[in-house]
Order: structure tokens, then sequence, then C-alpha cells
């Protein structure tokens, strides 16, 4: 299988991001202890430098051929000694095959794949087998897939980073910005940088992450482009704010509204599928989400809201991790064919955190366009983001429905809110 390989290169990094070396996952003090191989590890040590990453331009002092000719023979001897089925062995073995991968010996795609599976089926509680695919899957032009597999890691083992070395944290980190999860990679960053007690700001692509953000501040104005954005990640489609701190799952078929922050309000309004009332009907209803950033108290905010309806209940709800207020209104003079006008508007609000913007992030792929075919270098620039406004946010939700519909509209909403995230 031969897959396009790539140098990201980002925003004030002039140098190649490369593919991983990989040599830190071996525990080497577990490999054998002979004179002939300790000459090949002694030889693999002197070339890593060269064969760590792919190079679209060969101008290395050192011939090119000779390096394939010397990894295969290793490569060989090793899969012809590992009676013993020695884990770093096989580790190591992985690694020298994405060396020949890097030098354009794409041919060890499926067999590299191949023996990490068998890894993964073999030593069942080793997490590094997973971690050495995900990092070959980035160097191969599949971040998407190689994030998961950090997920895996993290879903299978322990989902604590702190249990992880900082060599793990650092690739980590590294994944979530190739999938343009920029926070989540930032924190992951400062997370190792602690563990080995050097500044953070020493890392070139930690601090251009940092550099492509901006301050949101809520006395500006912003387009809607800037505020809100449609992703795509892992086959479900995302409504998100980065500014406002939201994430929303969307159908593909709903109809979706958006505005920009003017005077300090911004909108959205979603049209969800027609639900289907106790009459068999389809009857449709809308979602309308305010946010407010003006000067005024959770209860000055929900007591407003309430005089603007005519209410005929109140409630409070827990949904999630929010704590809502839920009027109830009723209109009987409107929607007359459907038993008149009765709806919901729900209110809370989001305090600023700062970690807000992590749980509202999702792997997503950069988009590779390369008019050269399936080889060859893609440059991506980071653009400008937005930091989330640094104040708390009252949201109001106005659900417009009718009493025909009105049980499956609350139904709906309650459901939804489980799904949506407001930090």
């Amino acid at each position: 299988m031969k897959l396009r390989k790539i140098i990201f290169f980002l925003l004030l990094v002039n140098a190649a991001l490369s593919a991983y070396g990989n040599i830190y996952i071996i525990k080497t003090s577990s490999l054998p202890d002979n004179e002939a191989f300790n000459q090949n590890m002694a030889t693999l040590l002197d070339i890593n430098q060269y064969v760590d990453h792919w190079s679209p331009e060969w101008n290395y002092p050192i011939d090119k051929s000779s390096l394939i000719i010397f990894l295969e023979e290793f490569h060989n001897d090793i899969v012809k000694n590992n009676i013993n089925n020695n884990y770093e062995l096989n580790l190591l073995n992985v690694v020298i095959m994405t060396y020949l991968y890097n030098l354009d010996e794409t041919n060890y795609y499926n067999e590299i794949i191949s023996t990490i599976e068998k890894m993964k089926n073999n030593f069942p509680n080793e997490y590094r087998s997973y971690w050495l695919l995900g990092n070959f899957l980035i160097s191969a032009a599949i971040p998407l897939n190689g994030y998961n597999e950090f997920r895996n890691v993290l879903d299978i083992f322990e989902n604590k980073l702190e249990f992880y070395p900082a060599e793990f944290l650092d690739d980590f980190a590294y994944a979530c910005i190739m999938n343009q999860m920029f926070k989540t990679g930032i924190e992951v960053y400062e997370l190792s940088a602690e563990r080995r007690g050097v500044p953070v700001s020493s890392n070139n692509l930690y601090s251009s992450v940092q550099r492509s953000f901006s301050e949101s501040l809520p006395d500006n104005n912003y387009t809607d482009s800037q505020v809100w954005e449609i992703l795509k990640s892992n086959n479900e489609y995302y409504l998100r704010s980065r500014m406002l701190g939201s994430l929303f799952p969307l159908v593909p078929a709903w109809n979706i509204r958006t505005t920009g922050l003017q005077n300090k309000k911004c909108f959205c309004m979603i049209t969800p599928d027609r639900l289907l009332s106790k009459q068999k009907r389809q009857i449709g209803i809308s979602i309308l989400i305010e946010y407010d950033l003006r000067n005024l108290s959770y209860d000055e905010f929900a007591a407003e809201k309430r005089s603007a309806y005519p209410v005929i209940e109140q409630t409070e709800l827990t949904i999630g991790s929010h704590n809502y207020n839920v009027f109830t209104f009723e209109d009987k003079s409107a929607y007359q064919n459907m038993g008149g006008a009765k709806g919901l508007y729900i209110t809370t609000n989001i305090q600023y955190r700062r970690n807000n913007n992590i749980g509202i992030e999702l792997p997503i792929e950069f988009n590779f366009n390369n008019s050269e075919g399936n080889e060859g270098v893609s440059y991506y620039t980071l653009t400008n983001y937005f930091y989330r406004v640094n104040q708390g946010i009252n949201i109001g939700i106005l659900v417009d429905s009718s009493n025909e519909i009105y049980e499956e509209a609350f139904e709906f909403i309650c459901n939804y809110l489980e799904r949506v995230i407001f930090e």
C-alpha cells in the first residue's frame, strides 16, 4: 500500500516536523546482549538522525541505498532469530520497518500494520503497541487513525495522563495538534514539560499553537464565521464555537442558522427533524439558543426571560453537568390547528474556567489536497483561533412547539441537552 507522506509546516515552525524515531519506546535493557546484535544497534543509533523521518529530498552525507540494505538485513535478522517472541524485539522490528517506510520502501506499510495488530493480540497488557501504531499512522498521513490509537491507549489502559512517560505525552500532544485539537495538545505539552522540569516555551510547536490564538473580548463584535464552525469528526457532524465554549451535535438534514457576536449577544437556531405527535402527525419544532454577555447576574437574566413569556409552570432540572431553569409557556391564540402554542424557555449559566474549550475539542483531520498525487509535501498554516470569552455567559434556549407536540418536544430537548456541551 502506497500512502502519501507529509511534512506539516505550521505557523512559525520552519523545521519539518518529522515522523517519529520511536527508539525511546523500546526498553533496550530487555534486548539481546551479544556482539553482533550490539553492533547492529550501535549502527542503528548512528543513522537514526537520517531515517527517523521522511525527507522529500535526500541531502544527507550518506548513501540512501546503503541505509536501506542495512535496515532490511537487520529486520530479516530479527524476524529469523526472535524465536521466543520477545516483545521488545517485536517493537524494534516495527521501528526498523517504519524507518524503511521513511526511506520510500512503502511496501512495508501492510507488514507494519499486521505486525502491530499481532502484537496487540499476543501482548494485550502492552499499551506501547497502540502508541507505536499511532505514531506511524500520523507519520503516514493518516492522523485521525493515529489519534484514535492514542485514544485506545487511554480507553483500554489508564485514562490518567499522569500514568504515562513524558515521551508518550509529547507524542499524544502532537497527535492532538495534527487533528486540530489545539487546546488539548497545549495542555498535554504543559504536563510533559512539567514532568521533564523544562520550560514549555522551549517547545516551538507549543509556542506556535499558542500564538495562533487570540483573546475574545465581549465588548467587540465578531462575524458569524469567527464565532461558529461546522465540523466533522469520525463521521459525525457538529456545530462548535470556541469563543462561546459550545458544541452541538448535528444531523446533516437539520437546518442551522447562526449569527455573529453583536452588542454582547449571539444566536444560533436549530431546526431538527419533525416529531411524530400522538395524533400521528409530523410536526416541526425550532430551537433558538441565545448567548448573553451583558453584565447581568444569572438571576436577573432568568427573571428577564421569564417575564417575556406567558409562563404557566416553572421547574429546575439537572441535565448532564448543568442546572437549568425551565419555564413552560402557553399561548392558545397561536398554532390553533395544533392545540395552541406551548413551548419552553430554558436558562443556564456557564462560568469561565482555565481549561474551557478542552471538552468541545474533537479530532478533525487536515484536508489533504495535493495536486501531485499520493505523495508529496503538504503545507499547513495555523489560522487565527479564538479563546473562550473570559467571563461567565448566560444562555437562554427557546423551544418553539405546540400543545400537540409538547411532550415529544420536551423529551427531545432533554435528550439533546444531554449531548450538548457548554463550558
